[in-house]
């Protein structure tokens, strides 16, 4: 699989969701290919991006191959293994999962740890004890101990896509308890609301922020602003906040001008008390017959900026996104949205 064509990991800072390991018992293997096949569509279906590799599919020719899969292997954050009684008996399988169990079940605190998940393939009378201490799924018959078939027409009654989703439901459990800490450790930029729905302007600039891998975007899901715990809420996410960004859009009725100035109040306060930049407010120019925020644009065009607050007004979108770029070099993260200027167009 060449990189160009490779799907988008689920996880931040990871390349790869899942190594899958596994010994080569036959050629072609046709219920490890429907293995695959089933289970990334599963994932796919449950979280939209997911990432499996497998020697197979991305060792290409001319590659160094123990090189790669040990650059796989570091980079992924799930060890899915194939587990049959001969696995341990290739030295590359007994390699990949030595590897895998140093680098991340021995992370130092504070790291991401690793999951790993055995695929029995048959019964076996005692599993090998490498794998004993984690949660295996079965994908054999309880009574024959032979290995589900992969073909309907062999196994009526599905056990083999019954055992995928099975072991699909664990992944997605697994890969979002990651997911949630890699998150948490993990710089934050406060992208304020502008009500409902939401304003072209701000799309523009959360997509662009999403892209990157290093940050994360609050709030992560949009306030529900009938809720007492609304203002802790807010709260919650500016104190996690290296910076926050606001656009004041124009056409706003009175209860998302309210809104929009609640959250810059809110983030002017937070960020003196925890001595961060001020807020980044960029004030789109109102289209033709569409007043703009008076009261709003005077209120921080004439009285923030005393507090060290930046501005930017009108539809320079890209010294917007140049004054974005340094306040995230202040806090330490350098942008890479320059790269995407060509491709967003406000």
């Amino acid at each position: 699989m060449e990189p160009s064509q490779r799907s988008k990991a689920f996880l931040p800072k990871f390349e790869h969701d899942i190594f899958l390991s596994y010994r080569h018992i036959r050629k072609p293997d046709e219920w490890l290919e429907k293995l695959h096949e089933c289970l990334r569509t599963e994932l796919v279906a449950r979280l939209n991006n997911v990432d499996i590799w497998r020697d197979r599919l991305d060792l290409r020719a001319g590659d160094e191959w123990r090189e790669e899969i040990e650059k796989a292997l570091s980079s992924a954050a799930i060890f899915l293994a194939v587990v049959t009684e001969t696995y341990f008996d290739s030295p590359v399988c007994a390699h990949e999962f030595d590897l895998y169990v140093g680098r991340r079940m021995g992370a130092a605190a504070g790291a991401t740890r690793g999951v790993v998940i055995p695929v029995l393939r048959h019964r076996f009378d005692v599993p090998p004890d490498d794998f004993e201490p984690f949660q295996a799924v079965n994908f054999c018959d309880p009574v024959t101990g032979r290995e589900y078939h992969e073909s309907l027409a062999e196994d009526p009654r599905g056990g083999f896509y019954a055992a995928v989703g099975e072991l699909a439901l664990i992944l997605r459990e697994r890969l979002r308890d990651l997911a949630g800490a890699i998150s948490a450790q993990m710089p934050a930029i406060f992208l304020a609301e502008t009500g409902f729905p939401e304003h072209e302007r701000r799309q523009i600039v959360r997509r662009e922020l999403l892209q990157r891998d290093d940050l994360v975007v609050l709030p992560a899901r949009p306030y529900r602003w009938n809720l007492p715990s609304l203002e802790a809420n807010i709260n919650t996410d500016l104190d996690r906040a290296e910076l926050c960004v606001h656009v004041v859009p124009p056409g706003l009725d009175a209860e998302d001008e309210r809104k929009v100035r609640r959250q810059l109040e809110m983030a002017v306060s937070m960020m003196q008390t925890k001595a961060r930049p001020m807020p980044l407010v960029w004030i789109p120019s109102a289209p033709p017959g569409q007043p703009d925020p008076d009261g709003l644009t005077a209120w921080v065009t004439n009285e923030l900026p005393n507090l060290g607050l930046q501005f930017i007004q009108g539809d320079s979108y890209k010294r917007f996104k140049e004054d974005l770029d340094e306040l995230l070099a202040e806090c330490g993260l350098a942008s890479d949205l320059a790269r995407h200027a060509s491709e967003s167009k406000p």
